[in-house]
C-alpha cells in the first residue's frame, strides 16, 4: 500500500508532469481522476481503464489505481494499481507495475532475461511506494535515457527518481480537512 499525504498535491503534481515532457493526452488530471468527495473534502479517487499517450506513440495504460481514505491511520493510501509501458518502437521495453489481488509486484519485457514477477526488495531499484506520478516520472526518464528501470545497473538513477518524487509529496502540517479541499 502506498501512502499519498495529500491527494490534492498528489493531483497537482500528475497535472504538472501532464502538461509536460511530450505528452499527447490527457492534458488535465480531472480527465484521467474519478475524485470521490463530500463538502469539497477529498474521500477517495479512481482511475479506470485510461491511456497516457506520448507523442512517439509509446503509452502507458492505467488499468486501475484506487485511492481511500483510512479512518484508521488517518491517512490516504492507493490500495490497488496497474500501470503498464508500452512503448512505441524495438528500441525500448515494456514494463508494468500491479497491486490487484497480489502485493505490489513488477513484471519485465518478456524479451529480456528476467524473472516474470518481481516483487520489492528482489531488485535494488525501491519501487515499493509506486503511485501514477512516480510511474510518469520513471517513464520520463526511460524515454529520455533508455536506461530500463528494472535493471539494477540503473538503480541509483531510479532510486533517486523515487526518493525525489517522496520528497515531492511529503504533507505539510495543517489538518488533513483544510488541506484536502478541493475548492
Amino acid at each position: 500500500m502506498t501512502r499519498i499525504p495529500e491527494p490534492l498535491r498528489y493531483f497537482k503534481l500528475v497535472q504538472r508532469i501532464l502538461t509536460r515532457f511530450h505528452i499527447l493526452e490527457p492534458k488535465e488530471y480531472c480527465n484521467l481522476f474519478r475524485i470521490h468527495e463530500t463538502e469539497n473534502e477529498v474521500l477517495g479517487w479512481q482511475i479506470s481503464d485510461r491511456k497516457i499517450k506520448y507523442r512517439n506513440s509509446s503509452f502507458i495504460k492505467v488499468n486501475i489505481e484506487q485511492g481511500v481514505y483510512q479512518k484508521e491511520c488517518g491517512n490516504y493510501a492507493i490500495t490497488e494499481l496497474g500501470y503498464h509501458y508500452e512503448p512505441n518502437s524495438n528500441g525500448y521495453f515494456q514494463f508494468r507495475f500491479d497491486m490487484h489481488s497480489e502485493d505490489l509486484h513488477a513484471n519485465p519485457d518478456s524479451r529480456l532475461n528476467m524473472q516474470h514477477k518481481i516483487v520489492p526488495g528482489e531488485i535494488q531499484f525501491d519501487f515499493s511506494e509506486m503511485n501514477l506520478y512516480l510511474m510518469l516520472k520513471i517513464v520520463e526518464h526511460y524515454i529520455t535515457t533508455k536506461n530500463y528501470p528494472l535493471d539494477n545497473s540503473f538503480e541509483k538513477e531510479y532510486n533517486r527518481i523515487a526518493s525525489q518524487v517522496r520528497s515531492e509529496m511529503k504533507s505539510g502540517k495543517n489538518k488533513r480537512k483544510k488541506r484536502n479541499r478541493l475548492f
